[in-house]
């Protein structure tokens, strides 16, 4: 074969691969995905103009690269909408002002949306205690995945980490007694976390083809990366958690596989299933447990703005649409909410707090008093209380004064 010709079919290769590759939606390693599709209620609107005012913007941004264009510096482009920014602004010029204020309005509500999910999901600390005393590391791994916001609390509020543990007089639940019915609570448990997590998931993939962010309109995958930052908060929470309570346990025997396999048992396993009673101590706070602390109230608060300031500058969304995001969002935050607070009514029934004995009888003489015992934590302090006078515990003084 000749030179030229050989040349020539290498040149038809590399355009037929790359037409092909513009037609599934990806140019190089750039995706040209957006704009493609939009929410439901405007989407007839936007495609008329996409393809009546734009089409020369919309031609550019499927078949350019950011390398070979100029970026608007006036119509607000830069370094990361080079080729998104003119279609975005295209469209936003041509759309009614009636629809532009609905669209304002769905961006307040979305902006709220953070705010709102990080106050019913469920907080930092709870997930750490499935964690660190229920054993229960892949469910909250899900859980995480499943309400993209957790509640810190007040920056440098340290309350006990075993307050969580103790019994609440109010909480009624109902736990399965038989081994079947265990089995199947536990199934629904995990069918609801996963569908929770896969509804999130079709969410984010929802805003990233039918939307786009203002302030990156070409990196598209910003609800994606937010959503899965906040399995970082957890595990921080989790390692703060670890450096304040300890779960007592039985020392650990047996090869690898035997520990693995109790690891499993505890997994699936409901809370309210573990075998014996279960035993907690609050540990010293540390420099270490102190920083992680403060770490993780600012990044439990960063991780709220990014999201507040992501969801408000998503654009062409339709208040009917994001009420619809919305309650999509507070399913999954709810069941998880649901799951976490079941779970954690489970470790409640099996905890044993061996910081406060009660009361105890005491015989003086021929009567009985209560006498209220000294609290295992505070030994130390109790130590260095001065003793009690003589005329209070000595049976002659309580004797003299029933007299």
């Amino acid at each position: 074969m000749r030179p030229e010709l050989t040349t020539r079919f290498t040149i038809l290769a590399v355009v037929f691969s790359s037409q092909e590759a513009t037609a599934e939606g990806v140019t190089g390693f750039r995706s040209t995905t957006q704009f493609r599709h939009f929410f439901p209620q405007y989407s007839r609107v936007l495609q008329k103009i996409l393809h009546e005012n734009c089409t020369v913007q919309y031609q550019t941004y499927l078949y350019n690269t950011p390398e070979n264009s100029t970026i608007d510096w006036f119509g607000g482009g830069g370094k990361y909408s080079t080729l998104t920014q003119p279609v975005a602004g295209g469209l936003l010029e041509a759309i009614p002002q009636f629809i532009m204020s609905n669209m304002q309005s769905s961006q307040v509500l979305l902006g709220l949306a953070p705010t709102i999910m990080a106050l019913w999901g469920p907080s930092s600390e709870e997930s750490a205690t499935l964690v660190v005393v229920g054993r229960r590391p892949l469910l909250s791994l899900l859980l995480a995945l499943g309400s993209p916001s957790a509640y810190f609390g007040r920056a440098c509020e340290f309350k006990n980490p075993l307050e969580i543990l103790r019994k609440k007089e109010w909480e009624t639940w109902a736990y399965p007694s038989t081994p079947t019915s265990k089995a199947l609570v536990l199934g629904l448990e995990y069918l609801a976390v996963l569908g929770a997590v896969l509804n999130l998931a079709m969410m984010n993939w929802h805003l990233v083809s039918r939307s786009v962010c203002a302030f990156s309109s070409e990196f598209m995958y910003m609800p994606v990366m937010w959503s899965v930052s906040m399995m970082i908060v957890n595990l921080i929470g989790v390692w703060w958690h670890s450096l304040r309570v300890q779960r007592k346990r039985v020392r650990r025997t047996g090869t690898w596989v035997d520990r693995i396999a109790t690891m499993l048992q505890y997994e699936f396993r409901l809370s309210v299933d573990n075998p014996g009673p279960i035993h907690a101590e609050q540990l010293k706070e540390g420099k270490l447990s102190v920083f992680l602390g403060w770490f993780l109230s600012a990044g439990s608060v960063l991780h709220i703005v990014f999201g507040t300031l992501l969801l408000s500058s998503l654009l062409f969304i339709r208040v009917q649409d994001a009420l619809a995001i919305l309650g999509r969002m507070m399913a999954s935050v709810l069941t998880c909410r649901a799951i976490t607070m079941y779970e954690l009514s489970g470790l409640r029934e099996r905890f044993e707090d061996s910081s406060d004995k009660g009361t105890e009888l005491v015989r003086v003489g021929s009567r009985e008093s209560d006498r209220s015992v000294v609290q295992i934590g505070m030994k130390k302090r109790a130590k260095t209380m001065p003793l009690m006078s003589a005329s209070l515990v000595s049976p002659r003084s309580v004797d003299r004064s029933l007299v």
